[in-house]
């Protein structure tokens, strides 16, 4: 209860620097401390409260850190949303307070890590150094006392190639997750509402002409340095002289002259974007409502996925971290 106690306080600690970034920011007092100061802070509250509760309570560090960041940020959102409920439809205005504070946090973290880093590097290899003594005094003593017996040569078996693919691959996904988190969410905000559209119905297209484009290449073959490759695209044009078009990329110039040459068709649904001369094609198994929630729904399965690969990567760690303290011990 006392470790429960303890990690609620700091978390609400930070959840209110949060909130009081916010209200500073509210009454004119610029975003220093929400952006700046506020991470700092949240630093040196995990530092300060970290050491006494690891020395007075024997409570990790690990638990504390992850639930100042993760509960005390949710706990600080929600405080920013009652004091400005307008908020949760200002999809942009909370992207990029999401933004500038997730770097002024990584940056903070990562200062902090590094001098962590090294300073239990060099307070392990001081250990190491003095137990090393020890334990070859009092091999020295044993050999000395105890009779000559035929020793087998123990050798040490480090990790197997497959667990480092394995600690490497989960690092990678680790990075990988973190980034379709970060994409989920722009596109998530970036998405226009249903309401935002006009469905002008469907239309029959019909392959009209193609003609060949530089995109980037991404691969290159026989080592030769190709920054661009050329591919074909195939315009269509609605048989109802609407004056509406859709593309779509031939696997080469001679398959999109054989389209055009057959007179393919695709039927699309065109969805007009109000108040601007600009329209968008989707399948016509949707509506502008279906269109969006369908989007939505894929970018909230990607930041599920990811969150839940990152919860339990995290867990796994805490788990190996906690057991391999506890044999030190």
């Amino acid at each position: 209860m006392k470790k429960f106690c303890a990690v609620a306080a700091a978390t609400v600690l930070n959840a209110a620097c949060f909130i009081l970034g916010w209200i500073l920011l509210l009454g004119g007092h610029g975003n220093l401390f929400l952006f700046y100061i506020n991470p700092v802070l949240t630093g040196a509250i995990f530092l300060i409260f970290g050491n006494i509760y690891h020395k007075h309570l024997q409570l990790s560090r690990v638990p504390l850190w992850f639930s100042m960041n993760l509960l005390g940020e949710i706990l600080g959102w929600a405080g920013v949303f009652l004091l400005s409920p307008e908020m949760m439809s200002n999809f942009m205005g909370v992207f990029m307070v999401m933004f500038f504070r997730f770097w002024g946090f990584a940056f903070v973290w990562t200062l902090i890590g590094a001098v962590w880093t090294i300073l239990h590097i060099a307070y392990r290899w001081g250990e190491k150094r003095d137990r090393k003594i020890v334990e070859e005094t009092i091999l020295q003593d044993k050999k000395l006392t105890a009779p000559q017996k035929s020793e087998k040569k123990v050798t040490e078996k480090g990790p197997s190639q497959f667990k480092i693919l394995l600690k490497n691959t989960g690092m990678c996904l680790c990075f990988l997750s973190v980034l379709l988190m970060g994409m989920s969410i722009y596109y998530t905000f970036k998405e226009r509402p249903a309401e935002a559209y006009e469905d002008k119905g469907i239309y029959t297209f019909k392959a009209h002409s193609v003609y060949p484009t530089q995109v980037k290449n991404t691969t290159n073959r026989y080592n030769r340095r190709q920054t661009t490759r050329t591919v074909y695209i195939v315009t269509y044009k609605t048989t109802a002289k609407s004056g509406y078009q859709w593309k779509e990329e031939a696997p080469s110039k001679s398959a999109g002259n054989q389209w055009i040459k057959e007179g393919k068709t695709a039927e699309r649904r065109v969805l007009s974007i109000k108040e601007t001369n600009l329209y968008i094609t989707v399948d016509p198994k949707y509506t502008a409502e279906t269109y969006v929630s369908h989007n939505k729904s894929k970018y909230t399965v990607i930041l599920l996925v990811s969150g839940v690969y990152l919860i339990g990567y995290a867990a796994v760690w805490i788990h190996k971290r906690e057991k391999q303290r506890l044999e030190d011990e």
